[in-house]
C-alpha cells in the first residue's frame, strides 16, 4: 500500500514539475488512482484536479453509516468542470468514499468493525471495541495515513452526519471563520477525537483540518440541494487564501 501511494504522489510531483497551466482551453487536469484497499478487497480511491501548487484534500464517507459527502462531491466535482478558474495555483484531491465496506454494509467502520476514523496513530488513541487493539490496525486507516503523509497538504475538509456545524483541528480557527461567515453553518466545536483523522492531520501532522458536519434531516435532499445549501462552503475551502485572511 506504501509503494502504490509513493508511486501516485513522486508521479504527480513529476507532472508537476514540467506543467506551467492547469486550464487549457477550459479543461483541467484530472486523475483517478487507487491507493490501496479495504478490508474486504475494495479499492480506495483518490482523485486529482489540477496541478497546481497548493495541495487541499476532501475527505467523504469515512463513516459507512454517513454518506451525504459522496453526493455533494459529485456536484463538487461538476462544479469544477464548469470553473476551471477556481483550481488556478491549486491540486485538489478528492476521496469520495473513505469506508466503501462500510457504505456497502450499512455499518459505521469497516468489516471487522474498526472505526478506520478512530485507528490513526496519534497522541490520545484509546483502545476499545471500535477502536482497535492497537493503531493502524484497520487497513484503510493505513491506507489514508500512508497518503496524507506522503502529499502533506495545505488544508483538508472532512464530511460528516448528523450534527450541524462546523468543528476543526489544528492551526484553523481562521479558516472554519471563514467558512461559517460565508455559509451562515455556526462553529461547533466537538473537541479532538481519539484516534481521528482531525487529530491526526490537524495535531500530529499540525495542518489546517475542517469537519462539517451535515444534519441528518438533510439525509433526503437532492444533490443538487445540498449543493445549494453548502457548496459555498467547499469552493469557499478550495478558494481560501491564508495570506489574506491574516494581513486583515
Amino acid at each position: 500500500m506504501k509503494y502504490s501511494v509513493l508511486i501516485f504522489v513522486l508521479t504527480m510531483l513529476v507532472i508537476q514539475q514540467y506543467t506551467q497551466s492547469l486550464a487549457f482551453a477550459e479543461e483541467i487536469y484530472t486523475s483517478n488512482v487507487e491507493i490501496g484497499q479495504s478490508q474486504q478487497g475494495r479499492g480506495l480511491y483518490v482523485e486529482q484536479f489540477g496541478l497546481g501548487a497548493e495541495r487541499i484534500v476532501v475527505v467523504a464517507s469515512i463513516h459507512g453509516t454517513e454518506t451525504i459527502g459522496t453526493p455533494l462531491c459529485n456536484q463538487f466535482i461538476d462544479a469544477l468542470y464548469k470553473n476551471p478558474t477556481w483550481l488556478d495555483g491549486r491540486t485538489l484531491y478528492i476521496i469520495r468514499m473513505a469506508n466503501p465496506d462500510g457504505v456497502v454494509e450499512d455499518i459505521r467502520g469497516n468489516r471487522h468493525n474498526i472505526d478506520i476514523n478512530r485507528n490513526f496513530p496519534t497522541g490520545n488513541f484509546g483502545r476499545g471495541w471500535f477502536n482497535g487493539d492497537e493503531p493502524l490496525s484497520a487497513p484503510e486507516t493505513v491506507v489514508l495515513m500512508d497518503f496524507f503523509s506522503q502529499v502533506v497538504p495545505e488544508r483538508v475538509l472532512t464530511i460528516h452526519q448528523p450534527l450541524n456545524g462546523i468543528d476543526y483541528d489544528g492551526p484553523a480557527d481562521e479558516l472554519a471563520l471563514s467558512l461559517s461567515e460565508v455559509s451562515g453553518v455556526r462553529i461547533h466545536r466537538l473537541g479532538s477525537r481519539s484516534g481521528s483523522l482531525g487529530s491526526f492531520v490537524g495535531k500530529e501532522l499540525n495542518i489546517p483540518i475542517v469537519t462539517l458536519e451535515i444534519p441528518a434531516s438533510a439525509q433526503q435532499r437532492s444533490s443538487e440541494w445540498l449543493w445549494g445549501k453548502y457548496g459555498v462552503i467547499l469552493q469557499g475551502f478550495l478558494e481560501y487564501d491564508a495570506s489574506k485572511t491574516q494581513s486583515d
